[in-house]
């Protein structure tokens, strides 16, 4: 082979490597490629890819949720719980030995460690150390009349959660009570429209929410030829006129209820604070609240009231019930339960009656009663700690689903209740109880008092004596009205809350020390100018500028 041939051939071999080189550099720049695009796509969709066993990942707290009991093991399905309420019976000593605290557990598939303040100590301060400690737990339970007041404070600070994000993926039973009109929604909101609580709710707010009833004796009324009394006038002479029959005119389980009693008759709210026409005012002054405490006061004076009414408590009310022969009685509708055998063993019958509210004059309506709004300010809140928000929700929501509900107001079935013709029905255990029924309630259900679920009331018609449910039915009707003189369940911003808790700490004590002194005679009512004066010396004008504030942005939520 000539030279010419081999350098053509040299050339052409030379140029094929080059090719082939060239090529194997494409090929795996081609290869590399690929690679790392399958590997992002295998990152993007990795909640989505299958898993070992071909399933795809499940969300077994939200869109896989499978119902109660929740199956996850138990260090994934713990949560902690601090409350100052949802006690247990007062033969327990602690949670574990209480069956509702068991139920909850054994029926949500959620493991609750129980923390709440030690015996004796008080709330507010353990309340205080709790939030200073940072170590917060899970979930906080507050009970009627005080989440609405701190969660300006809580929010502010960051202790709590807002629920937005997650209350319809992962509570949708109580997004569906909540959001099933505006009305309620708007009351367990805050001002901002954020949903933040897992609240106490009532069935029926008009009735359940009134717990306080009146009561005379109609014997008695026959010994001294009376009807019963429905003016302020009639019940001034039913009370002179029973003197010389009863051994006591008037007992009460609760001094305040005096004027909860005499309240509508004389114009002002029952409660410390009211609404009226939209303005938020005070029920401890003006000319009606000095009317009503001069009556009060010649009452006393005149030995128609209980002399021990300052010092009265649900369980010294009964015993002079029993011991008595008492004219009428303003006093829970429960308390009737602990006293009615005893009377009827006593007397031979129940010779006791419910009547309404006091009127001014015959046909004035019935607007200042004792009752509540649609949220007592009752309700649980997930901490800012709990690192599993959507498993502390699935629990909480149980109490507003339907077993859940039953769950709280009955406890447990074929133990605490029965299905009677399909209707929860209490047990023997519960209603042949010694210790009475409303008692024994208190070892099965959370709902003697408040939790996280709503009321029913069959539950409380079922736990109430028949007597009692006929004086609530009493004292509640025609009072439709009364809800829109009630403060609803206002909200403070973080620096209010400080501010009205220094003053209204300070004015309602005074109110109260002042309530007892007017109507014992202990200062004298020429003294209530200098009363009223003091009030606005510590700030009761300012304290109801910020209530009115409060419920103008209540209003417009």
């Amino acid at each position: 082979m000539n030279k010419r041939v081999k350098k053509i051939l040299a050339l052409l071999l030379g140029l094929m490597l080059c090719l082939t080189i060239f090529a194997g550099c494409g090929s795996k720049d081609k290869s590399s490629t690929q690679d790392t695009s399958d590997t992002s796509k295998d990152e993007s969709s990795e909640k989505d890819a299958p898993s070992d066993d071909g399933e795809n990942k499940s969300d077994p707290l939200g869109a896989d949720f499978a119902g109660y009991p929740i199956e996850l093991p138990e260090e994934e399905a713990t949560l902690r719980l601090w409350t100052t309420g949802m006690s247990y019976h007062s033969d327990y000593t602690s949670e574990e030995e209480s069956p509702y605290h068991q139920y909850l557990s054994e029926f949500t598939g959620v493991k609750i460690i129980w923390e709440r303040p030690a015996a004796g100590e008080d709330s507010n301060q353990a309340y205080t150390l709790l939030l200073a400690s940072g170590d917060l737990p899970d979930i906080m339970y507050f009970p009627a009349g005080s989440l609405n007041e701190k969660v300006g404070e809580l929010l502010g600070e960051g202790h709590i959660i807002i629920l937005d994000d997650y209350i319809e993926t992962y509570a949708p039973a109580l997004y569906s009570h909540l959001t099933k009109d505006s009305e309620t929604e708007k009351a367990f909101k805050t001002d901002d429209g954020h949903f933040f609580t897992f609240p106490f709710m009532y069935e029926d707010p008009v009735w359940q929410g009134s717990y306080v009833g009146h009561v005379v004796n109609t014997e008695c009324l026959k010994e001294i030829g009376r009807d019963k009394p429905v003016t302020l006038q009639d019940w001034k002479d039913t009370f002179y006129d029973m003197k010389d029959v009863c051994d006591i005119v008037f007992a009460t389980n609760n001094m305040i209820r005096l004027k909860v009693l005499f309240a509508n008759a004389f114009g002002f709210g029952t409660e410390n604070y009211y609404v009226d026409n939209g303005k938020v005012k005070a029920s401890f002054v003006g000319d009606g609240y000095y009317e009503f405490l001069k009556m009060a006061h010649e009452f006393y004076k005149d030995g128609l009231i209980d002399p021990d009414f300052v010092t009265a408590t649900t369980s010294s009310f009964s015993e002079t019930f029993v011991a008595s022969k008492v004219g009428a009685a303003t006093t829970g509708t429960v308390t009737f339960g602990y006293v009615y055998d005893q009377v009827v063993e006593r007397d031979g019958d129940w010779n006791y009656e419910p009547v309404p509210y006091p009127v001014a004059k015959e046909g004035d309506p019935i607007i200042h009663v004792q009752g509540r709004t649609l949220w007592n300010g009752a309700g649980a809140v997930i901490t800012s700690a709990c690192e599993n928000v959507e498993l502390a929700c699935r629990f909480l929501d149980y109490g507003y689903t339907e077993e859940g509900v039953i769950t709280w107001n009955f406890g447990k079935e074929g133990e605490s209740f029965d299905f009677v013709d399909g209707v929860p029905t209490l047990s023997p255990i519960i209603t042949e109880a010694a210790e009475g029924i409303s008692e024994a309630c208190k070892r099965y259900t959370c709902m003697t008092t408040s939790g996280p679920s709503i009321m029913l009331l069959d539950f409380n018609k079922q736990r109430n004596l028949d007597f009692a449910n006929e004086v609530t039915d009493v004292c509640t009707a025609n009072t439709e009205e009364g809800i829109n003189y009630r403060l609803p369940p206002i909200t403070a911003t973080d620096e209010e809350a400080r501010e009205v808790a220094d003053l209204q700490t300070t004015i309602d004590t005074h109110v109260e020390e002042m309530y007892i002194a007017f109507i014992t005679g202990t200062q004298s009512l020429d003294k209530y100018d200098e009363y009223i004066a003091t009030l606005e010396d510590m700030g009761i004008e300012r304290l109801l500028a910020i209530k009115q504030e409060q419920l103008d942005r209540y209003n417009a939520r």
